[in-house]
């Protein structure tokens, strides 16, 4: 049977974000285990990162897997934004042996080995940001008051 009224078409937002959490599981997962290699705590001398492909991951992700989901609510007659307390920065484990998670990306225009580096930096760990930063070069340092615009922070 021809239906002339249907038309087959795609529509949708360009700027998605993955609602299902299936993303922010995965990278929770992955650096849980990661996580696991380091059998001290972080301490002055110490500074334990642990770096990652974020390649194809939308940095909200990372942020929720890391900092806690982030929601909207409102507080009196105020639009507001906070995030809930699932975040492995959070989780006491994972929160005392890492100091910050440095995300790789890809850098288009250079060479293959050429990369952005993101440090999703613990808030406790906060005051090691120097000493960080003279052991690799930094493009940007992300903190849980941080909030992605549209899905990915903007890089220079």
């Amino acid at each position: 049977m021809k239906l002339s009224y249907l038309t087959l078409g795609i529509s949708g937002d360009t700027n998605v974000v993955e609602i299902t959490g299936l993303a922010k599981g995965q990278i929770k997962e992955s650096l849980v285990k990661a996580a696991g290699a380091f059998g001290w705590k972080v301490e002055q001398e110490i500074i334990n990162l642990i770096a990652m492909d974020a390649d194809k991951q939308e940095d909200i992700d990372i942020c929720n897997a890391l900092f806690g989901t982030e929601f909207e609510t409102f507080k009196g007659n105020r639009h507001v934004w906070c995030r809930k307390n699932d975040g492995l920065f959070i989780n006491q484990e994972f929160s005392d042996n890492i100091a910050g998670v440095i995300g790789l990306r890809r850098k288009e225009w250079k060479p293959l080995c050429s990369y952005h580096k993101l440090l999703f930096v613990n808030d406790v760990f906060l005051y090691h940001l120097d000493n960080i930063k003279r052991i690799i070069r930094i493009d940007k340092v992300i903190h849980s008051k941080m909030r992605p615009q549209d899905t990915n922070f903007k890089l220079s």
